[in-house]
């Protein structure tokens, strides 16, 4: 996920410097959910991003077709990787959390706990249709 906050601005003044990022993604709109996954031959099917600014959140990136994440099912892009090996990864860098899961490959196993953003009650994702209908 390529974060730009220092993209132009109408209101230039307004815009945080990169290192005052933080995302407060806790409270009653977020749930945790713990992913067990097996690592298969081409790995764990997942891409993380984020941790490259100090407290920038951790995210599960792309989730690999037909790998380990995608097979299971639960991975979503986006959601904030809280938890490797019940280890907290928050506010670590990126390079840290790459460690912990080169270490799980070895083990050829991980437990992740990830955070999710979860819609508002009685709030459904919009259709979208098809071009011709």
């Amino acid at each position: 996920m390529n974060l730009n906050i220092n993209s132009p601005s109408s209101h230039p003044e307004q815009v945080p410097p990169r290192t005052s990022f933080r995302m407060d993604s806790s409270g009653p709109d977020y749930k945790e959910l713990d992913v067990h996954l097996r690592r298969m031959e081409s790995g764990f099917g997942f891409r993380i991003l984020g941790g490259d600014e100090p407290g920038q959140p951790i995210l599960i990136g792309a989730v690999i077709a037909m790998g380990s994440a995608d097979r299971d099912g639960r991975l979503h892009p986006g959601d904030e990787l809280v938890y490797v090996d019940g280890i907290p990864v928050a506010g670590k860098t990126h390079r840290y959390v790459i460690d912990l899961m080169h270490h799980a490959a070895r083990n050829g196993q991980v437990n992740l706990t990830v955070r999710r953003k979860v819609l508002c009650a009685g709030m459904e994702p919009r259709a979208v249709a098809r071009v011709g209908d």
